[in-house]
């Protein structure tokens, strides 16, 4: 499918060694498909948005792109920046309760995103470095990095209890299984925490 036609008619030795060269086992390529397929889905959706919009493409991109980049894309909720409100339209959900868990809300998903980003790093390094770094890796993860994510989470569904938290739950379960096989571990579906996390 990524190779296209050419991938196809070479010998199986050849495929097996142009699989090799990339670097990855086998379950990294799984979840970089995955990923990737996931990536083309959103980004089909926002493209067809995009298009749909009327005035010049190119102008309405750079200027969502410039409000989202200095905040001057403000959600209903204070804290909260909107691709909706970048791209100078209302909100088309006045019913919700809050942002958090809206699909074109940024800010909430780029925080768990980075925080995610941080426990692959970490986990990778665990593997990597020495034992004292290993273990102070290991430290951080456990008593800074998965505490603020659970805070994060558990926050959300005690504030915003109808909120979907399925968005976050995919950012985390696919850093999570990236980590777990970019480390050797095994591939696990994260299981919501103490019943609260769940959408």
């Amino acid at each position: 499918m990524y190779a296209g036609a050419t991938y196809t008619q070479l010998p199986i030795s050849e495929q097996t060694g142009m699989i090799r060269g990339i670097g990855l086992n086998a379950a990294q390529i799984e979840n970089l498909c995955i990923t990737l397929e996931r990536a083309m889905i959103k980004s089909r959706s926002a493209v067809r948005d995009v298009l749909a919009a009327s005035g010049d493409i190119k102008e309405n991109t750079f200027k969502l792109l410039q409000n989202i980049a200095s905040g001057n894309a403000p959600g209903r909720q204070d804290g909260c920046l909107c691709l909706i409100a970048a791209a100078g339209r209302p909100c088309p959900f006045a019913d919700r309760a809050s942002c958090i868990g809206c699909g074109n809300e940024v800010l909430t998903k780029t925080l768990m995103q980075t925080l995610i980003n941080e426990y692959v790093r970490l986990s990778a390094q665990c593997k990597r470095a020495d034992n004292t770094e290993a273990r102070r890796s290991k430290q951080i993860i456990e008593r800074a990095v998965l505490p603020a994510v659970i805070e994060m989470l558990s926050a959300i569904r005690m504030l915003w209890p109808d909120t979907d938290t399925s968005e976050l739950l995919d950012i985390m379960e696919e850093g999570v299984n990236y980590a777990d096989s970019n480390t050797g571990g095994n591939k696990r579906k994260l299981q919501p925490v103490h019943g609260r996390l769940g959408s």
